[in-house]
Parts: structure tokens; sequence; C-alpha cells
């Protein structure tokens, strides 16, 4: 099954209204690639162009501190990112919640110099190694309800869902 008829089997069974995007390391920037239109930006600003079809590609010298560091570019993360992603970007909710969560699940080092993202439909030769949804909260819960609802623990005489 191709990335197209992937994309398009997602898109319509669990009720995405956008493509899903992969990302994958490589070499090289890809020649279509855009990026930041200044040395400072964040990556997920750069997703808008993605979800309108464009490929971006981001590196070690990305202007996006947070983004560089979960992507694996930096070593850590910057003095005084557990302030900032906890009480300017308020992604997680106090500093020390930050700290916790990067000793506990530090990114994995970048695989390659460019990290890639394109529209999940876009994948020909390369295969993505994440995808990522971008979706209203009741269309990711579509995901995994009907997982949920129908997991039963093995050995166990717990039940999760409501399986018949």
């Amino acid at each position: 099954m191709s990335w197209q008829e992937i994309a398009r089997l997602l898109i319509a069974s669990i009720g995405l209204d956008r493509s899903p995007i992969g990302m994958h390391y490589q070499k090289s920037r890809p020649a279509d690639a855009v990026g930041f239109k200044t040395e400072t930006g964040c990556i997920f600003a750069l997703l808008k162009a993605v979800e309108k079809g464009r490929t971006i590609a981001v590196g070690a010298d990305c202007g996006c501190f947070g983004g560089r560091f979960y992507c694996g570019f930096a070593g850590g993360p910057f003095e005084g990112h557990d302030e900032y992603v906890s009480r300017g970007e308020h992604y997680l909710k106090t500093p020390d919640l930050c700290r916790r969560v990067w000793n506990e699940h530090p990114p994995p080092a970048a695989a390659d110099k460019w990290l890639v993202f394109q529209r999940l439909e876009a994948y020909t030769g390369t295969e993505p190694e994440v995808v990522v949804f971008l979706a209203r909260p009741d269309a990711v819960c579509d995901v995994f309800t009907p997982v949920a609802s129908n997991y039963r623990a093995v050995n166990s005489t717990m039940t999760c869902g409501l399986d018949g």
C-alpha cells in the first residue's frame, strides 16, 4: 500500500480534516524545502506550510531553541528552557515537570543532518520515521476509542472498555 493510500485511509477512517505529517532524517536538505525566514522561529509555525503541501527541513542551526533540542540537534535544553516551556509557552505546567520529563524521556540524538517534515501522501521512496496528527480532540479520540473499547487484559480478570 502506498503512503498516498495510507493517508487517504487515515483521513477517511479517523475523520481528519487535514493530512497526517511524516517526519524523517536525511543527509541533505531537500531542494524544495522551506525554512525560517529569519534566524529564529518556531517549528510549530512552519507546520502550516506542510499542511499546505510544502516540505520543511530543520537542522542543527535551527533558530527554534526548543525545536532544536526536541529534534535531537542539541545536547540538552538551553538554560532557562524549563521556565520558558512552562511559564512562556505553557506546554507543561511547571518548570519542575519540564525537568522531570527531559530527564526521564530525553530526545534521541538526530539520526542525520536534516529533519524533514512533509505531508504523508508526499512520501514515495523514503519512509517516515514518525507520523504526526494535527487534529481536533474528537478525531484523536477516535483513534483510541476502538482499541480501548475492545481491549481485554491478558491473564487478568481486569477488563478495560465495553467489550461484549
